[in-house]
């Protein structure tokens, strides 16, 4: 639990970096987008570190006053003592015999405390980050379902382009070029063996439209912006 906890409690800390990345990322807005990204990249991984780093930071302590550090609750006795003057009720020949109240004592008394704080923010925090964890995981089989289906695109004219995109940007990494019926829109998948999966349709797009959407691709390879947008998923997990 201990372990888990600086994930519940660090979300105000990841949302202040984070307010302190888009400013800086506003503040560079005529710079490149790649400057940018790198920004936000960096922030994302710092999210991820704040419970790695917090056990590292000094911590502060809030001083008390000392008539506050005097008060004490004072502590409720678990049984009361009742003192009867059986002297009333005894004679020197007999004792007289008296009715008294059957008062019943419990020895064990169940008093319900109340869950701590932390336990209901981290059950809460434990909720949403499953849900968002269990999603980030469905949509990771999907794509890799849709990648392992897909078949290889052939055709010379789509490969040409490809080889004069990768050479105009400086991409020296070997990119697949693939054709899926799961895909509506082209996407850019894969780390160590990334890849550009286009839908059907773009066996009818032009040479113009061809050319911009491998560009466009091959941008998000060079600039790892796949994994970077795990980690982003990631973050926000577990700082839902």
């Amino acid at each position: 639990m201990e372990a888990i906890l600086p994930f519940a409690l660090g979300s105000i800390k990841a949302l202040l970096l984070l307010i302190v990345a888009s400013g800086t990322a506003l503040a560079l807005h005529r710079r490149s987008a790649r400057v940018r990204a790198v920004v936000w990249s960096i922030a994302l991984a710092g999210c991820l570190a704040i419970p790695l780093v917090a056990p590292l930071l000094p911590t502060w302590s809030v001083p008390v006053p000392a008539a506050l550090a005097q008060i004490t609750t004072p502590e409720k006795p678990a049984h009361t003592a009742l003192s009867v003057d059986m002297s009333a009720f005894v004679s020197s020949h007999q004792l007289t015999a008296v009715n008294t109240p059957n008062i019943a004592f419990s020895d064990e008394v169940q008093q319900k405390t109340p869950l701590p704080w932390q336990t209901w923010i981290l059950a809460i925090w434990a909720l949403g980050a499953t849900v968002l964890t269990a999603r980030l995981v469905f949509g990771l089989w999907r794509v890799s379902a849709a990648v392992r289906q897909a078949r290889r695109v052939t055709d010379p004219g789509w490969l040409r382009h490809l080889d004069r995109a990768r050479e105009r940007i400086g991409c020296r990494r070997i990119v697949r070029l693939l054709v899926s019926d799961r895909v509506e829109i082209p996407a850019t998948t894969g780390v160590f063996r990334p890849a550009i999966v286009l839908p059907l349709r773009a066996a009818t797009w032009l040479d113009d439209r061809r050319r911009a959407v491998l560009l466009h691709e091959l941008v998000h390879v060079v600039r790892l912006d796949w994994p970077a947008r795990m980690i982003a998923r990631i973050t926000r997990a577990a700082y839902w």
